[in-house]
Protein backbone atom coordinates (compact mmCIF):
# COMPACT_ATOMS: atom_id res chain seq x y z
CA UNK A 1 0.00 0.00 0.00
CA UNK A 2 1.70 3.17 -0.77
CA UNK A 3 1.72 5.75 1.69
CA UNK A 4 0.66 3.14 5.02
CA UNK A 5 3.08 1.69 7.29
CA UNK A 6 2.38 -1.53 8.51
CA UNK A 7 3.07 -4.31 11.47
CA UNK A 8 3.03 -7.81 10.56
CA UNK A 9 2.31 -8.78 14.11
CA UNK A 10 2.40 -6.42 17.29
CA UNK A 11 4.47 -7.64 20.32
CA UNK A 12 1.25 -7.46 22.57
CA UNK A 13 -1.39 -9.20 20.62
CA UNK A 14 -0.85 -12.95 22.21
CA UNK A 15 0.65 -14.69 19.14
CA UNK A 16 -2.02 -13.94 17.09
CA UNK A 17 -1.24 -12.86 13.72
CA UNK A 18 -2.85 -9.26 12.77
CA UNK A 19 -2.48 -6.52 10.10
CA UNK A 20 -1.60 -2.82 11.42
CA UNK A 21 -1.63 -0.46 9.53
CA UNK A 22 -1.51 3.37 9.32
CA UNK A 23 -3.25 5.05 6.51
CA UNK A 24 -3.70 8.83 5.69
CA UNK A 25 -6.51 10.52 7.11
CA UNK A 26 -9.38 10.74 4.45
CA UNK A 27 -11.22 13.70 4.00
CA UNK A 28 -14.14 12.08 4.39
CA UNK A 29 -12.58 10.78 7.68
CA UNK A 30 -10.84 14.20 8.99
CA UNK A 31 -14.41 15.49 10.79
CA UNK A 32 -14.25 12.34 13.02
CA UNK A 33 -10.46 12.61 13.68
CA UNK A 34 -10.58 16.23 14.38
CA UNK A 35 -13.88 15.61 16.53
CA UNK A 36 -11.40 12.85 18.65
CA UNK A 37 -8.71 15.16 19.17
CA UNK A 38 -10.10 17.74 20.34
CA UNK A 39 -12.27 14.94 22.83
CA UNK A 40 -9.26 13.75 23.61
CA UNK A 41 -7.80 16.79 24.56
CA UNK A 42 -10.91 18.38 26.51
CA UNK A 43 -11.24 15.16 28.62
CA UNK A 44 -7.18 15.29 29.43
CA UNK A 45 -7.12 19.03 30.28
CA UNK A 46 -10.67 18.57 32.53
CA UNK A 47 -9.44 15.81 34.33
CA UNK A 48 -5.93 17.54 35.09
CA UNK A 49 -8.09 20.60 36.77
CA UNK A 50 -6.15 22.90 34.10
CA UNK A 51 -9.52 24.23 32.44
CA UNK A 52 -13.25 24.26 32.41
CA UNK A 53 -14.87 21.93 29.56
CA UNK A 54 -15.96 24.96 27.86
CA UNK A 55 -12.06 26.65 27.82
CA UNK A 56 -10.72 23.42 26.84
CA UNK A 57 -13.30 22.91 24.14
CA UNK A 58 -12.40 26.24 23.09
CA UNK A 59 -8.38 25.76 23.05
CA UNK A 60 -8.43 22.80 21.70
CA UNK A 61 -10.86 23.88 18.28
CA UNK A 62 -8.57 26.55 18.01
CA UNK A 63 -5.05 24.72 18.50
CA UNK A 64 -6.39 22.38 15.74
CA UNK A 65 -7.62 25.23 12.89
CA UNK A 66 -4.08 26.90 13.66
CA UNK A 67 -1.94 23.74 13.35
CA UNK A 68 -3.86 21.81 10.40
CA UNK A 69 -4.54 24.94 8.12
CA UNK A 70 -4.35 22.84 5.32
CA UNK A 71 -6.70 19.98 6.75
CA UNK A 72 -5.19 16.10 6.61
CA UNK A 73 -2.85 17.84 4.42
CA UNK A 74 -0.95 20.53 6.07
CA UNK A 75 2.62 20.01 5.53
CA UNK A 76 4.81 18.13 8.12
CA UNK A 77 2.05 16.88 9.40
CA UNK A 78 1.34 12.83 9.68
CA UNK A 79 -2.85 12.19 10.70
CA UNK A 80 -3.06 8.60 10.01
CA UNK A 81 -5.96 6.06 10.69
CA UNK A 82 -4.91 3.11 12.58
CA UNK A 83 -6.42 0.07 11.36
CA UNK A 84 -5.82 -4.07 12.32
CA UNK A 85 -7.25 -6.59 9.59
CA UNK A 86 -9.39 -3.84 7.45
CA UNK A 87 -10.71 -2.46 10.89
CA UNK A 88 -10.73 1.17 11.96
CA UNK A 89 -9.45 1.29 15.32
CA UNK A 90 -8.33 4.94 16.04
CA UNK A 91 -5.80 7.65 15.17
CA UNK A 92 -2.01 9.12 15.55
CA UNK A 93 -1.42 12.48 14.56
CA UNK A 94 2.48 14.11 14.87
CA UNK A 95 4.20 16.70 13.77
CA UNK A 96 7.55 17.87 12.58
CA UNK A 97 8.89 21.18 15.15
CA UNK A 98 11.69 22.97 15.59
CA UNK A 99 14.55 24.36 13.21
CA UNK A 100 15.73 22.90 10.11
CA UNK A 101 19.18 22.27 12.03
CA UNK A 102 17.21 21.15 15.58
CA UNK A 103 13.73 19.57 14.07
CA UNK A 104 12.18 16.85 16.02
CA UNK A 105 8.30 14.97 15.79
CA UNK A 106 5.83 15.77 18.09
CA UNK A 107 2.99 13.29 19.00
CA UNK A 108 0.10 15.75 18.92
CA UNK A 109 -3.13 13.20 19.71
CA UNK A 110 -3.10 9.23 20.09
CA UNK A 111 -6.68 8.01 20.31
CA UNK A 112 -7.74 4.09 20.44
CA UNK A 113 -11.29 3.20 20.43
CA UNK A 114 -12.03 2.22 23.96
CA UNK A 115 -13.18 -1.71 22.74
CA UNK A 116 -9.77 -1.76 21.40
CA UNK A 117 -7.50 -0.95 23.99
CA UNK A 118 -5.31 -2.85 25.68
CA UNK A 119 -4.04 -4.90 22.56
CA UNK A 120 -0.88 -3.37 22.09
CA UNK A 121 -2.21 -1.00 18.96
CA UNK A 122 -1.60 2.33 20.24
CA UNK A 123 2.62 1.04 20.88
CA UNK A 124 2.22 0.05 17.50
CA UNK A 125 0.98 2.84 15.79
CA UNK A 126 3.12 4.96 17.70
CA UNK A 127 6.02 3.04 16.75
CA UNK A 128 4.98 3.04 12.83
CA UNK A 129 4.18 6.75 12.78
CA UNK A 130 7.54 7.23 13.80
CA UNK A 131 9.38 4.83 11.19
CA UNK A 132 7.47 7.55 9.00
CA UNK A 133 8.50 10.79 10.51
CA UNK A 134 11.99 9.38 10.39
CA UNK A 135 11.83 8.29 6.85
CA UNK A 136 9.46 11.53 5.37
CA UNK A 137 11.62 14.19 7.88
CA UNK A 138 14.59 12.51 9.23
CA UNK A 139 13.40 13.51 12.29
CA UNK A 140 15.22 11.36 15.20
CA UNK A 141 13.59 12.51 18.10
CA UNK A 142 9.81 12.22 18.89
CA UNK A 143 8.08 14.25 21.95
CA UNK A 144 4.77 14.36 23.36
CA UNK A 145 3.10 15.80 26.00
CA UNK A 146 0.76 13.86 28.76
CA UNK A 147 -2.12 14.98 31.19
CA UNK A 148 -0.50 13.85 34.43
CA UNK A 149 -4.01 12.44 35.15
CA UNK A 150 -3.59 10.04 32.53
CA UNK A 151 -1.49 7.46 34.00
CA UNK A 152 -2.16 4.46 31.20
CA UNK A 153 -0.67 6.55 28.39
CA UNK A 154 2.36 7.41 30.94
CA UNK A 155 2.72 4.06 31.76
CA UNK A 156 2.74 3.06 27.70
CA UNK A 157 5.38 5.76 27.06
CA UNK A 158 7.85 4.87 29.16
CA UNK A 159 7.68 0.92 28.37
CA UNK A 160 9.08 2.28 25.12
CA UNK A 161 11.45 4.95 25.95
CA UNK A 162 9.55 7.92 26.42
CA UNK A 163 11.66 9.97 29.35
CA UNK A 164 10.15 12.99 31.34
CA UNK A 165 12.49 16.12 29.80
CA UNK A 166 10.40 19.02 31.57
CA UNK A 167 7.43 19.09 34.11
CA UNK A 168 4.53 21.83 34.65
CA UNK A 169 3.41 22.04 38.14
CA UNK A 170 1.39 24.11 40.21
CA UNK A 171 -0.22 25.35 43.26
CA UNK A 172 -3.61 27.05 44.12
CA UNK A 173 -3.17 29.80 46.50
CA UNK A 174 -5.68 31.24 48.53
CA UNK A 175 -5.47 33.79 51.20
Amino acid sequence: MTGSYAAAQGPLCEGAAVSVFLLPVSTQDYAIFLEQAADTYVVGATHSGEMTIEQARARADADLKALLPARPQTPGMLLRTITVDGDWVGHIWLGVRGSAEAKYGWVWSVYVDPQHRGQGYAELAVRLVEAEALDQFGVTEVRLNVFAANRGAIRLYERFGYAVISQVMRRTVRP
